[in-house]
């Protein structure tokens, strides 16, 4: 209605339950950089059109990283809004609690545009924002004990051009928090509990 030309649909995950990509299905989309390497999921094949020029905005569905974390792997920009404030009408469900819809693109000004469209809004200009004074905390810890050397150096590259923008940079531990997590879920997480409810007729027959 906004005028986009829909061009079609893009493998990704069944049931959207999977960060990795995998569709042991109907295929499983390669990275856009690399082949051989995964495009994340569960909306891996939304991230790898957008990344590759196929497409210049996809939709997918977000429970906890399935826009973002195809986004981040395929080198582009990944939306997950409030909760609700897509309509998800037709949608097949994971977790109640935690389904959105949101859009994957090549810039943030471009996903800003799918969001307004999708919600019901007026798109606005986007107005940029000096990051002068601005403090980051960088997570440090637990969540760099494994990082391969290229990622670390293309992170640490990224951190300090933030600085040299002028943000003030802090180094924050959250290992803490990371260990609460990990036993709040031993058992399952809200997405698996939940996903569990929406499949338990199937799963039992």
């Amino acid at each position: 209605q906004a005028g986009a030309i829909i061009i079609g649909k893009t493998n990704m995950t069944e049931f959207a339950f999977t960060a990795i990509g995998v569709n042991p299905h109907y295929g499983t989309p390669g990275n856009a950089t690399d082949a051989g390497r995964i495009a994340g999921g569960s909306s891996s094949g939304a991230g790898v059109s957008v990344a590759e020029g196929t497409s210049e905005i996809s939709i997918g569905s977000d429970t906890g990283g399935s826009v973002r974390i195809p986004a981040a792997l395929n080198g582009a920009v990944g939306f997950k809004p409030t909760a609700r404030r897509v309509s998800r009408v037709g949608v097949f469900p994971l977790s109640d609690t935690l389904d959105s819809i949101g859009p994957l693109a090549r810039t943030v000004a471009e996903c800003a545009a799918a969001d307004a469209v999708m919600a019901g809004e007026e798109a606005v200009a986007l107005v940029q924002l000096s990051l002068a004074g601005l403090r980051i905390g960088i997570p440090r810890g637990v969540l760099f004990e494994d990082t391969e050397k290229e990622v670390s150096a293309a992170f640490e590259r990224s951190v300090r051009k933030v600085e040299l923008a002028g943000a003030r940079l802090a180094d924050l531990s959250i290992d803490d928090l990371l260990a609460d997590l990990r036993a709040v879920t031993k058992r399952a997480s809200i997405a698996a509990m939940e996903g569990a409810g929406v499949h338990a007729d199937w799963l039992a027959t």
